[in-house]
């Protein structure tokens, strides 16, 4: 993680004050009535840690009952590992996402224009375009070219995700000029928390969500969307872990799995197929994801309602760590990326897919700090020998395990159908996120929907 530390000690903590104390950021830093005169020195920092503890809060903590990272034992979160998700779950995070972060990156963007700063507006283009990524991943159609006109439209229209996928790749490739820019007024510093300004790294991540954005399009755009996604990465984008944009919160305000964990242990205990299948393969990860039960062993709760038990494993102490990051794109997401690309490029015998996926788990295991010793003895075996199906499967539940509390599981489950999870009711486990409630009581653009439904590109 790449930031002034004296900055990020000492400004956080005002930034995320009301996580701690409802899980929502309530009201933005940004003054009502007269919000333009926020300087993106301000906006930024704000519209990141909105962002990173919106999207490894809430949003991947319900994915996480879906893809059976988690199991649910009390409270809302049984409910959850049902499927009875509602719109009124989603209400916080819809906030966090339309109220906060929203309103900062289009301020970002655009008093960029206004000053000329380029680099800043190319910088907030990136985050713009992950922040409509990944809301539209998890809802589906939602708000966008008319969601920042304020007074003059409560009910803003509910654009196309096809649209929206478009208007991602627009995003990108301007942010990326952008942050090549010459004569831009001024570049962003410190009051960065992923890259302190460094705009190499931040033309690394634009690519990195070309290839994962376009990677999301396979089932509409097939071995298309595969070359643009390849060619993303070719064009220079992660190259190790180094590269990473990991958000670090503070020892006071930690991580949300630390926070959830905190406030409200016994919610939720790990699941039975994440720890089964860890345990299957003799992952030296799982004593870091997961917690020993009062017996001393690794369980996993059943998903099952009448088999459903809260003397499970807790979360381990990776993400019950406070300052364990949370992360916007890895090194080890991007080489799971290109190994899964290769394989449906080249077939199932591609050996550039197989080093690619090698060095996907190598990198996850870096990451976390499994020793040297303990990464080769797990990777001795780790090799793409089947089928194009097989190895995709390979590829996927690895890279479920390594993506742990990352929703982009969730999409990979809708994208591939691995891992084949077990339905907790026998009925369809849910592909979309409600809409949150306020939209649904006072917008009446807003769709009708089902959680089973089919985003645009899962058809």
């Amino acid at each position: 993680m790449k930031f002034n530390r004296f900055y990020f000690k000492y400004t956080l903590p005002f930034l995320l004050v009301f996580v701690v104390a409802a899980c929502d950021f309530g009201s933005t830093n940004i003054d009502p009535d007269n919000p333009a005169d926020a300087p993106q020195e301000s906006l930024l920092p704000s519209a990141q840690a909105h962002m990173a503890f919106a999207f490894y809060g809430d949003a991947s903590r319900y994915a996480g009952h879906f893809t059976q990272h988690f199991t649910g034992t009390a409270n809302q979160h049984f409910n959850f590992s049902q499927y009875d998700f509602f719109s009124d779950d989603v209400v916080n995070l819809w906030r966090n996402l339309y109220e906060d972060a929203f309103p900062d990156l289009n301020l970002i963007i655009t008093k960029s224009a206004e000053d000329g700063a380029t680099t800043y507006g190319g910088l907030g283009k990136v985050m713009l375009a992950y922040w409509l990524g990944s809301t539209t991943d998890l809802f589906g159609n939602v708000p966008y070219s008319e969601a920042n006109l304020g007074n003059e439209n409560f009910s803003p229209t509910f654009d196309d995700q096809q649209a929206l996928y478009a208007e991602i790749e627009r995003l990108l490739s301007e942010g990326i000029n952008d942050l090549q820019s010459t004569s831009s007024t001024r570049n962003p510093g410190s009051e960065d928390f992923l890259y302190s300004g460094n705009l190499g790294q931040w033309v690394k991540l634009a690519r990195f969500l070309q290839a994962r954005n376009n990677l999301h399009l396979i089932k509409v755009n097939g071995n298309s969307a595969a070359t643009a996604a390849l060619a993303a990465l070719d064009a220079g984008a992660f190259e190790s872990n180094a590269d990473d944009a990991d958000f670090v919160f503070t020892v006071t305000e930690g991580n949300p799995v630390s926070q959830f964990e905190a406030a409200r242990a016994g919610d939720m205990r790990m699941g039975e197929f994440f720890v089964e299948l860890m345990k299957g393969k003799n992952d030296p990860r799982l004593p870091l994801f997961v917690a020993q039960d009062g017996n001393g062993e690794f369980f996993g709760s059943p998903v099952q309602a009448d088999l459903v038990t809260a003397e499970a494993s807790p979360v381990g102490p990776y993400y019950t760590t406070p300052t364990t990051p949370v992360s916007f794109g890895t090194y080890t997401e991007q080489k799971f990326i290109e190994a899964e690309l290769r394989v449906r490029l080249s077939g199932a015998n591609d050996s550039d897919a197989n080093d690619a996926f090698r060095e996907a788990i190598r990198a996850s295991l870096n990451r976390v700090g499994v020793a040297n010793d303990d990464i080769n003895t797990y990777l001795a075996d780790k090799n793409l020998t089947g089928t194009v199906d097989d190895n995709i499967r390979q590829i996927i539940e690895e890279k479920y395990v390594a993506l742990f509390n990352n929703f982009e599981t969730f999409t990979d489950w809708r994208r591939t159908g691995f891992p084949d999870f077990p339905s907790a009711t026998g009925e369809t486990i849910p592909r979309r996120f409600p809409y949150s409630q306020e939209s649904v009581n006072f917008n009446t653009n807003t769709p009708s929907f089902d959680i089973t439904d089919r985003v645009w590109w899962d058809q």
